[in-house]
């Protein structure tokens, strides 16, 4: 990754009441927000908000959902 590059992260998230499903989050936040974070001085030029993307997973058919859920938090690029 270089110097600009933005960091990305995921995040799983299922529901107690969904037995169908798994949402896949991603963030995109720019270095520059995360430097705020640091020096609140940095503030007080407009920042790039972070990118947040959603995508729903079936659980279904269960015998290849391990890899497919790898390849879509692999491959997950709105």
């Amino acid at each position: 990754m270089s110097i600009s590059a933005s960091p990305k992260s995921r995040l799983l998230i299922t529901h107690v009441l969904d037995f169908n499903s798994i949402f896949l989050f991603k963030a995109q936040v720019s270095r520059q927000s995360l430097g705020v974070l640091r020096d609140m001085k940095a503030a007080i030029y407009p920042i790039t908000r972070p990118t947040i993307g959603r995508k729903k997973i079936p659980f279904r058919p269960y015998n290849t959902f391990p890899s497919g859920l790898k390849a879509e938090v692999v491959t997950f690029d709105e």
